[in-house]
This record gives C-alpha cells, structure tokens and sequence, in this order.
C-alpha cells in the first residue's frame, strides 16, 4: 500500500490532536459505569483542606443524577419502531435483523449519543450464530477521521483502541485499527504495522463500507466539543447534596467554648457534661455555645432549582417542583426528572436517527450481501440493490407519564369547573374497570356521601326552644 506510512502518521497524527476529548469522555464513561465517587473525591479535595474533605466523604452523597436524565432523554428505542421500504424482500431481511435485537444495540448507540454528544454502531460477523451482530462503541474508544477538505464532516473512515500490546522490544503500546472503505490496517502508536493482523485480509475491506455506523450532535464538528458542562453539574449535585449532609453534622453538633477556665485535657465528645472552675481566682469560669444554624430547606431548594434550570438548557422542561422538606427532598429530586418532558429534545434526536438508520441499512446491506455470497451466514437471502435500498423510520411517540397522584388533581379540577362527569372521571381514573364494576364504585361513594351528611345532622345540637 503505497503511502501508508504517511497515512499512518497522519492518523497517529488526529489520535494526539484529540487525546483531551477521549480523556474527556474516558471520564463521563466511568461515571455512567458507577464510579461517580472517584470525581466526587476529587472535587472535593480541591475545594476543601485535607481534614474537612475527609470528614466530608465520609457523609459524600454520590447520586448519579446524569445516568438518570441521560437515560430520560435516550428513547428513541424504548419502544416499537416502525421501519419500511418498497420490497418485501429486503423488508423480510429488515425484520429478520429487527427480530434479532438491533433496537436494543441501537438503544445503547441513543444512550451514547446522548451522554457523548457522538456514538456509533459497529456491525461485525458473529461466527458463532452466522450472522451479523452488533455493539455500541462508547466514545472513548475510538475516532473518526476525515482528510478531506470538501466535506470535512462526512467521515472517511474510523479508528478504533484495541487496548495495548508489547512490541518485539517489550516496550507496551497503544495499539490502533483503522477502517476505510478500502482497506484495514492493524498498527501501534510508533507507526508499526501488525502485519499478523492482516493475514486473513491482506489488509482489504472485502466490504466496501467501514463496518461502523456514526452519529454526531455538531453541524459543525466531525468531533463535537465534549459535554463539559454536563460533567460540572454532575459533579455539581452530589457535592451541594453532601454540603447539606456536612452541615447537618454542625448543627446536630454544635461548638463549645470555655472562657478563663483551664480546658486543655477535657474531653472533645458530645453528650458529656463539663464541671469547670476557673484558672483565675479573681474571674469566674464560663461555658458557652456555638451554635450552626444552617438553612437546610434553603440549601435543598437551591439544589433543586439548579438541577431544574440545567435541565432546562439542554431541552428538558423539568417536572413540578413543589414544596421542599428533608423527607421528600429525594423524591423530589426524582421527581424533577421522573416527569420531564423532552418532546422538543426528542424530535431533534428522531431527525437525526432517521438519516443515521438511513445510512445504516446500506452499509449492513453490502456487509450481509457479501458474506450471504460466500455461505456464511445462516440466512442466505441478499438484498435487491444496497446502494437503492431506502428504509424509512417511525419513532413511537413519546408521552409524559401522569402519576396517579396528578391524574386525581387534575380531574378533580375539571369536575369542580364543570367539564366532566362524576362517572367520566371516575371511568379516567379507573381505566381497566368494566360497566358494572364503575356503577358499584359509584353506588358505593353515593352511600358514603349520604352516611356524612346523616352523622352532621345528628351532631347538631338541638335549640332550646
């Protein structure tokens, strides 16, 4: 391959240029993966001195608000999706994959997009079940690249991190795959190429696609800048929660302070009474009290409307913040996100998704028609033309979940205002009773309306005339 060496260069080139932004997003994957804790820690040794942090990670509240709105805004394939194109033989091949768990992977590629900002999807040859599989690669193992200066956005092929190797000096290094549309190149971050990597292929695409669907969130950047401030309030959250938590600990315990009085080895324990005399005879002994009077409710407001307006910048309309106390403040939280809508979000994500699964199909029509030539896979069928091939996509609509709690509320107002029927809204509200179970609720409610009016009247004191 002629320039190769060059090429590689080039790319070892595009992984320096972008190490921040796989740093970047090596981070946000721990987080997702649970170990919030870790950037919790580290936050608060920079904001606090060694023993106030200590004390503080012992009360460290590590709530993962992102994993949860993250998981809000990814679903897309949470339910059926509709896919359709003109023949009936490529739409049996379609549900043939469909049938074989694609919109789960595509479930994970939505999840990553969102938490990434870019993602992809990798459809490679399962040769245990002879068919082609697939997997969501995270954003911190590989790169997209393009040389190209008339479309620098449309990407020219991928790099994925296969993880490390020793090389014939025992020296580890990174170790790289590159796909194009033409060839496959194994190589380490010197340069060297892995020709054992490329005995099966001789270093060709067989397929003539890179075997890696990509989405990005930019119009712009081929590499969308990192969700930075997704990752402050992340961060952000837990540590205001676990301010609360620290501040707690001073007001439960407050500070004590002597005055001429001689409390060098007296014991530092709460729940301990001090007899004190003083250390000069002219002056008196005095014992006094510091109390912290911290503003919990004002904290946990604060907390939440934060969590609210961030939200609220990313296309997320956050659900009702009520009236906040220490005992719902964690429903409340949930809450917030729980009832979210992100109707305006959703519809940017289907737009972007439709053309996504348009490229898709082609690029997994030639890889399926290519290995059906060769006998292996199990289903044998091809695809009438790739390059043709045309899938259209229909997302499920998305509602907001109505609690029960809201449902009452909400109907109640109605009836008040005179919008509805008594038995309307009990049929509302009871959806999966039948005619006869909804005249009995309401024979039965009619019942106790006329006990409470009979108990008032008899508790009426009688005139004395």
């Amino acid at each position: 391959m002629s320039g190769t060496k060059t090429f590689i260069d080039s790319l070892i080139k595009h992984i320096k240029a972008n190490a921040d932004k796989i740093a970047f997003n090596n981070k946000m994957f721990e987080i997702m993966e649970g170990d919030l804790l870790k950037y919790i820690s580290i936050a608060l040794r920079d904001q606090l001195n060694p023993e106030s942090a200590d004390l503080a990670l012992k009360r460290v509240a590590p709530i993962n608000v992102w994993n949860k709105i993250n998981r809000k805004l990814s679903t897309l394939y949470s339910k059926d999706v509709t896919r359709t194109t003109a023949l009936d033989s490529d739409q049996e091949l379609i549900q043939y994959y469909v049938k074989g768990g694609l919109n789960k992977h595509f479930g994970n590629f939505n999840e990553n997009y969102n938490a990434y900002k870019w993602s992809s999807l990798e459809i490679y040859e399962d040769e245990k079940l002879k068919r082609l599989n697939f997997r969501s690669i995270p954003s911190n193992q590989f790169l997209p690249f393009s040389f190209s200066t008339t479309n620098p956005l449309r990407p020219e092929g991928m790099i994925r991190f296969m993880g490390t190797q020793t090389d014939a000096s025992g020296v580890i290094k990174n170790k790289f795959f590159v796909y194009t549309d033409e060839f496959f190149i194994s190589f380490l971050d010197d340069g060297t190429i892995l020709n054992e990597d490329l005995i099966e292929n001789g270093g060709k695409n067989p397929f003539g696609v890179v075997p890696i669907e990509y989405g990005a969130s930019s119009e712009y950047l081929l590499i969308p800048t990192p969700d930075k401030d997704s990752f402050q309030m992340t961060i952000l959250i837990p540590i205001l929660i676990t301010d609360q938590n620290y501040a707690s600990m001073y007001l439960s315990f407050p500070i004590l302070y002597t005055l001429d009085a001689d409390s060098e080895n007296l014991p530092k324990s709460p729940n301990i009474f001090w007899n004190l005399k003083s250390d000069n005879p002219e002056k008196s002994a005095n014992v006094g009290v510091v109390k912290a009077e911290p503003d919990l409710q004002a904290q946990m407001d604060h907390t939440l409307r934060q969590l609210a307006i961030w939200m609220d910048s990313k296309d997320i309309k956050p659900g009702t913040i009520g009236k906040t106390t220490a005992e719902n403040f964690a429903s409340g939280l949930s809450k917030i996100i729980s009832e979210a809508d992100t109707t305006q979000n959703r519809k940017n994500q289907e737009v972007s998704f439709k053309e996504i699964e348009f490229r898709f199909w082609k690029r997994l029509a030639k890889m399926h028609n290519t290995l059906a030539g060769t006998g292996r896979l199990e289903n044998r069928k091809t695809f009438s033309d790739p390059e043709k091939l045309e899938v259209m996509v229909e997302y499920s609509q998305d509602k907001v979940i109505e609690t029960r709690e809201d449902l009452v509320r909400r109907l109640k107002l109605e009836k008040d205002s005179g919008f509805i029927s008594n038995e309307r809204a009990i049929r509302k509200l009871n959806p999966s009773f039948g005619d006869d179970e909804i005249k009995k609720l309401l024979a039965e409610i009619d019942a106790e309306k006329s006990t409470t009016i009979i108990t008032e009247v008899e508790e009426v004191p009688e005139s004395d005339n």
